[in-house]
């Protein structure tokens, strides 16, 4: 039924997992401000969740007990970018670049995901995926991960499941902060198709394989 080839393995998303920390230098996503508004079940956050970036050490030690040998994981953009573009947190990096390479350590092949709905607060109030602009945004973001992570990651994801990112995450995170956003879903999906060529330039200029979609589960 699968080819040879079939990587099986495991994923999370940098929001579900990782929590925060007052030092970390971490911006503001739109998940964030969304929990904030207290429109998630008993005002819920993610503000410690699984606690990832403090205990992924621990974490991938028993990922690698229990025979994972895949780790499809996404970086959270605001967390690289805090205002989206220009200046880059270090601390993210470091953390980042310690991560995969605990992975690799244990016999785990990294996945890394570009987007899975982490977008930044501060793009989001300068239109969000509406704007044309977004293109480039995310084009600088993308060469920031090629820049520091091509060299210890083989495989890259661009955006996780992007009919669900514009179809049911950013509607109805529109939709519950009352605006009207039906008109707008065509023009989103034109820039996700535009945001694919700009990462396949950034892909030439290191040695990884980037993906246009999420391929494990």
């Amino acid at each position: 039924m699968f080819r040879e080839d079939f990587v099986w393995g495991v994923a999370s998303s940098a929001y579900q997992v990782e929590g925060t920390d007052a030092a970390d230098g971490r911006g503001a996503c739109v998940w964030d401000m969304f929990a904030a508004d207290g429109r998630v079940f008993e005002h819920q956050n993610a503000d410690t969740s699984c606690d990832h970036m403090h205990h992924y050490k621990e974490d991938i030690a028993l990922m690698k007990h229990l025979g994972i040998r895949a780790y499809r994981f996404s970086l959270n953009w605001a967390r690289i970018l805090p205002e989206g573009t220009g200046r880059v947190n270090e601390k993210a990096i470091a953390m980042y670049r310690d991560m995969i390479l605990t992975m690799k350590e244990n016999g785990i092949t990294p996945y890394l995901t570009l987007f899975h709905w982490e977008f930044p607060q501060a793009l989001y109030e300068r239109g969000g995926w509406q704007n044309p602009d977004v293109v480039q945004w995310f084009g600088e973001y993308a060469k920031v991960v090629a820049e520091n992570f091509s060299d210890i990651c083989e495989y890259f994801i661009t955006i996780n499941d992007p009919f669900l990112q514009n179809c049911i995450c950013w509607f109805i995170i529109q939709v519950l902060r009352a605006r009207h956003v039906i008109s707008s879903t065509e023009q989103v999906v034109d820039y996700f198709f535009m945001i694919t060529f700009i990462v396949t330039s950034v892909e030439s200029t290191c040695k990884s394989e980037f993906f246009s979609e999420t391929v494990l589960v």
